[in-house]
């Protein structure tokens, strides 16, 4: 699903310098959702999450976060604001994450999320 490609095209954008880095996911051909992250030592940052529609009923939200895991193998924490008020849903706890912090800002609409890395 997530793509090492070029920042100006489709996918995700890998900067190799070793400091914080923005990674931008858009999936144009299928249109899956989008995703502007920052990544630390040990957590990533999201300041944007969307799964369109049918593919949010897919599962596929999961997946994304699942293949962010797998990476950056270093990171034990995803945190964030999202636009999904159902963010801690079936998908999610089938695959073993542990969402807390979950919460809306009643100024800009968003909902706050901490998706721990689950335990395999």
């Amino acid at each position: 699903m997530l793509k090492k490609v070029n920042y100006q095209s489709t996918g995700i954008h890998l900067l190799a310098d070793g400091k914080e880095e923005r990674y931008t996911y858009i999936d144009n051909e299928n249109e899956i959702g989008k995703v502007h992250l920052y990544i630390s030592e040990q957590s990533l940052f999201i300041d944007l999450f969307e799964v369109f529609e049918p593919y949010r009923r897919k599962g596929l939200g999961t997946k994304f976060i699942t293949e962010l895991f797998s990476y950056f193998p270093q990171i034990n924490k995803i945190w964030g604001t999202s636009t999904e008020e159902t963010l801690d849903n079936f998908w999610y706890k089938q695959n073993g994450f542990h969402f807390t912090g979950e919460g809306q800002d009643e100024y800009e609409g968003y909902f706050f999320f901490e998706i721990h890395k689950p335990f395999c």
